[in-house]
């Protein structure tokens, strides 16, 4: 909180200060989100590595208001300020028995509960080097409240042409507390309640050619007592097909390490994902995007020996219109599983700028 503190008094400082200044320009973002998740629970490796399983979430709603400054086009910070109002009506505990529970029943913690999150980064750009550093953390109290800092750099090389860097994040997060079993015979044991997390990537983006770009990131992390150590790769490739068709496409690996022992009831993920998206530009500055994407995911769990694959098919629709000073935003998705799990996400927002 202290360090929250400081950056707000900073913040507020330097919006006083170079608003007064030449070449200043200013944008507040405002989003809405809706996200429903029915008949089941989610499996997605990418959030139990980095974010922390969302079990039972049924419908979630989050509103997001942010504010960016700019100064000499050199220098950039913003701020955002979310409110999240989770489900956690179905989201399942096990306690120290092996008895299954809602969350609801054992915290004393409400079904839905409005919950506030601040976000802050600022930007530096000089000559061919970007610098990014930020801080984020929950205001209000949440069964998983985080708070963290990251950090960025790259670095231009031949007329900007060939991109170097790197990106990192370091987090802290609890957990409901809860119960798991080491082996089939072994009593059960608590959770892992405060857990510290990382995740470190370097990436190298190169211009091809006038109408071909490619990006590649390796990257590594962990959720210390909570998820195995784990590596990674992304591979992108975006290419201009007509002078108002583009095209985007992206492959995807995450493999947790197997020889680590788990620390929870669930096993061992390794995830493969690929999605193409097409962007058409029908009139000036109206970008309208469509994607399919395919994921396979597989859980191996060493106590039993059972390997689960979950299979899902994305699909994404955005509108992105900027009209003179407004820039109006509209994305919808959907996911539907091989377990008949099925996701719904739509969201919007305006961007103003001053």
């Amino acid at each position: 909180m202290c360090l929250l503190r400081l950056i707000l008094r900073w913040m507020l400082l330097s919006v006083s200060v170079i608003s007064s200044l030449p070449l200043f320009a200013a944008s507040v973002d405002i989003q809405a989100n809706v996200d429903s998740n029915h008949q089941g629970a989610d499996q997605s490796v990418s959030k139990n590595i980095t974010e922390g399983a969302s079990a039972g979430s049924v419908q979630n709603y989050n509103f997001n208001i942010g504010y960016s400054s700019n100064y000499y086009h050199s220098i950039q910070h913003k701020v955002a300020v979310k409110l999240d109002i989770p489900d956690y009506s179905n989201y399942l505990i096990t306690d120290k028995h092996g008895k299954e529970k809602k969350l609801t029943e054992t915290s004393g913690i409400s079904e839905r509960k409005a919950e506030l999150l601040l976000d802050y980064n600022l930007n530096f750009n000089k000559e061919s080097n970007f610098f990014s550093i930020g801080a984020f953390s929950h205001l209000t109290n949440s069964p998983f409240a985080k708070r963290g800092v990251r950090g960025s750099y790259a670095h231009n090389f031949f007329s900007n042409t060939t991109k170097l860097g790197f990106n990192s994040i370091y987090f802290w997060q609890k957990e409901p507390e809860s119960y798991y079993k080491k082996s089939l015979v072994s009593p059960y044991q608590r959770k892992e309640t405060n857990i510290k997390a990382y995740r470190l990537g370097v990436f190298h983006q190169q211009v091809i050619t006038a109408i071909t770009k490619t990006y590649f990131e390796f990257f590594t992390g962990q959720r210390l007592g909570d998820r195995p150590f784990h590596l990674g790769a992304d591979l992108q490739l975006a290419q201009v097909l007509l002078e108002r068709l583009f095209a985007r496409m992206e492959l995807q690996y995450i493999r947790e390490n197997r020889k680590q022992e788990l620390q929870t009831e669930r096993g061992y993920f390794t995830l493969l994902e690929g999605s193409m998206a097409l962007t058409f530009e029908p009139i000036y500055d109206l970008l309208l995007s469509l994607s399919y994407g395919i994921s396979a995911e597989r859980e191996l769990n060493s106590r039993n020996g059972k390997e689960i694959q979950v299979a899902a098919d994305h699909y994404a629709l955005a509108l992105n219109y900027p009209y003179k000073k407004i820039e109006y935003k509209l994305q919808s998705s959907f996911s539907n599983t091989n377990t008949n799990v099925k996701n719904y996400s739509v969201s919007g927002g305006v961007a103003w700028e001053m």
